[in-house]
């Protein structure tokens, strides 16, 4: 790392844009080199890197809106997200289609497409058949799908085998077990949390962002004036 003590501000900007020390691609780095660039060298470069400064900030504030979280994409996702979990987790048939699942989650079939949206974006979670119709909990799938729902107990398989095509319709796979559910929904509200807290970390770089632009374009009047 650069020695910088006791250089003035325009000597910091100009030694550590002129070593490399701010070669780094994140958008913070990208945004304290356009700055310091602007003090190391003011006669010649401020107007082109203020230019750059509003677009990287422009461009930050768009990718707020269009990288939003999931978690965050309705403010009752992650109670939905819940919900699909606890019925998915439990119900005797461990895939049904989106209005079967709008049913049992809503009591009502025409919010399927909802659910077809929730299952769709947290694939953490849920999967979709291979026809695209009817959706499952991911971890219940790992398991063998010789759950008889009328007996209500795990067959053998030497028992799958010899049952009849109209009783193997009523074969699923073990509902999980309450530690099992308890393990998923922690997981989805932390998943929430950390979506916040990404957030929260994202607003407040844009707002340094923007108050750092706004300083930069301070100083700059005051050189030009």
């Amino acid at each position: 790392m650069t020695d910088v003590a006791g250089l003035s501000f325009p000597e910091l900007a100009s030694t550590l844009v002129s070593k490399g020390e701010l070669c780094r691609t994140s958008p913070f780095d990208r945004f304290l080199k356009i700055f310091l660039t602007s003090f190391a060298s003011p006669s010649t470069t401020i107007w082109p890197h203020m230019k750059q400064v509003r677009s990287l900030i422009n461009n930050l504030w768009r990718r707020e809106d269009t990288t939003l979280s999931p978690y965050l994409a309705d403010p009752q996702r992650l109670s939905d997200v819940i919900a699909a979990i606890q019925a998915m987790a439990t119900y005797k048939f461990y895939k049904l289609s989106f209005e079967e699942w709008a049913d049992r989650m809503s009591a009502d079939k025409s919010q399927a497409g909802k659910w077809k949206v929730v299952f769709l974006e947290h694939p953490e979670f849920f999967r979709l058949d291979s026809a695209r119709v009817r959706a499952s909990l991911v971890w219940r799938r790992q398991f063998p799908k010789r759950y008889d729902v009328d007996e209500e107990r795990v067959l053998t398989a030497a028992e799958y085998r010899i049952l009849p095509l109209e009783q193997q319709a009523r074969v699923s796979r073990v509902p999980l077990s309450p530690s099992d559910i308890k393990a998923l929904v922690d997981t989805a509200v932390n998943l929430h949390s950390r979506a916040l807290e990404h957030r929260k970390d994202k607003r407040w770089w844009v707002a340094l962002a923007g108050a750092a632009g706004g300083l930069l374009g301070s100083v700059i009047g005051t050189l030009v004036g």
